[in-house]
C-alpha cells in the first residue's frame, strides 16, 4: 500500500511541525508521497493515513471519511474537552497513539509491565510542560492509569525558573515527567523529558511504516509495542 498520502487534522503547533518536517525522515518518500492538511473537499482513498493532531472538533467527522474510504487513521491527540471514542465496529485500521514519541511509548510500556511490582508503593508524579499549555497534562494522566495513581499525587511545574532547574532548556516547548516511587530513605525514580516536536514527527513516522503489518480494527500503540510491531 505504500507510499502514502498523509492528511493532517488539526491546526495546532504539531500540525504544522508533522507538515514541515516528517518528510525529512523520509527524504526518498519510500513511505510517504505527500502530505497536506485535511479540507473537507480533499480526496481520500485506501493508500490515505489521516493523522488526528487536532481539539476533537474533526474527530467524528473524520473517523467517518476513513471508515466509508477504508483510510488508516492515527489519532494522535491527547483527549480534552470533546470524547474521542473509536467507535466498536471498525473497518479500518485505526491506531491510538496519543503519544508520538516513541521513547515516551516504549516508557509507558515500561510503566504497564512495572505495576504490579509497585502496586503497594507510595507513588507520585511531577509534570512540566511550557507555561502557554492550559489543557490537563496528557501523559501524567495516562501515568497514572498505568500505575494506579490517584490524579491528585500529579505535581503541575509550569514557572520558568523551577523548570530550570530541573535541567529543562527549552522552556517554549517540552513535557518532562518525573515518577517518584517508595518514600523516606529508599525511592526510585524515573525521568522522561522531549523537547521541542522533532521526536513526535519521527515517532509518527515509525508508526506510519508499520501500518501495512496491521488489519482492519482498533489498536492501541502499547498493544504494539507488546506485540513487537514496533
Amino acid at each position: 500500500m505504500r507510499p502514502y498520502k498523509v492528511v493532517i487534522v488539526g491546526s495546532g503547533k504539531l500540525a504544522q511541525s508533522i507538515l514541515d518536517h516528517l518528510r525529512e525522515f523520509d527524504p526518498q518518500g519510500d513511505i510517504i508521497e505527500r502530505i497536506e492538511f485535511f479540507t473537507p473537499s480533499i480526496v481520500l482513498d485506501g493508500q490515505t493515513v489521516l493523522i488526528h493532531v487536532g481539539s476533537g472538533r474533526q474527530f467524528n467527522q473524520t473517523v467517518q471519511l476513513a471508515a466509508k474510504h477504508r483510510c488508516y487513521y492515527i489519532q494522535g491527540a491527547t483527549e480534552k474537552d470533546i470524547p474521542m471514542d473509536a467507535p466498536g465496529d471498525l473497518p479500518f485500521v485505526y491506531v491510538n497513539a496519543p503519544n508520538l514519541s516513541m521513547d515516551l511509548i516504549r516508557f509507558l510500556y515500561l510503566m504497564k509491565l512495572a505495576n504490579p511490582l509497585f502496586k503497594n508503593y507510595k507513588k507520585r508524579i511531577i509534570e512540566s510542560h511550557q507555561s502557554s499549555k492550559k489543557s490537563e497534562a496528557g501523559t501524567a494522566k495516562k501515568i497514572c492509569e498505568l500505575l494506579e495513581i490517584h490524579g491528585n499525587e500529579i505535581i503541575s511545574i509550569r514557572d520558568a525558573r523551577d523548570q530550570r532547574t530541573m535541567g529543562i532548556e527549552n522552556l517554549d516547548l517540552h513535557a518532562y515527567h518525573q515518577i517518584i516511587m517508595g518514600e523516606g530513605h529508599s525511592q526510585i525514580k524515573f525521568e522522561t523529558k522531549v523537547e521541542g516536536h522533532i521526536p513526535y514527527v519521527s515517532g509518527l513516522l515509525e508508526i506510519i511504516s508499520v501500518l501495512d503489518q496491521l488489519t482492519a480494527g482498533y489498536h492501541d500503540i502499547l498493544d504494539l509495542v507488546e506485540q513487537g510491531i514496533l
